[in-house]
């Protein structure tokens, strides 16, 4: 949000800092970006993203709400798979 605020409706909030996202592919984009920069390999796959650091296993999150905002927090983890699908 610090980095591309335009991104968000920082006046619409669920609470907790989940704002509605106005562009969600680009959302997810730029998560996959920073996580890149901090070298996990991550992708997006339809709603989630996709993470992982070894190929044991991957992390699926889904970060972004139906209605449109943020999902944060341990809400956000959807699934582990043994071993890594990407």
């Amino acid at each position: 949000m610090a980095e591309h605020p335009e991104l968000f409706n920082l006046n619409d909030d669920r609470g907790g800092g989940s704002y509605l996202v106005l562009d969600r592919a680009r959302y997810h984009s730029e998560v996959v970006k920073n996580l890149h920069a901090r070298n996990i390999c991550a992708i997006v796959e339809l709603e989630e993203i996709a993470v992982k650091t070894t190929n044991a296993f991957n992390e699926q999150y889904n970060i972004w709400i139906s209605d449109g905002h943020i999902r944060k927090g341990p809400r956000a983890h959807i699934t582990t798979c043994f071993p890594a699908t990407f």
